[in-house]
């Protein structure tokens, strides 16, 4: 999944600290919480 930031370069440092990481741990937990609903 692709996404862009605003404010050009502090957008893209802020990306890579903060959002990035919360972004993919979020999408992990969904997909996780939906093997595990699934597999009921």
């Amino acid at each position: 999944m692709e996404y862009t930031v605003k404010f050009g370069l502090l957008g893209l440092l802020m990306d890579k600290m903060i959002i990035g990481k919360q972004f993919n741990s979020g999408i992990n937990k969904f997909l996780n919480g939906l093997k595990t609903y699934t597999e009921k």
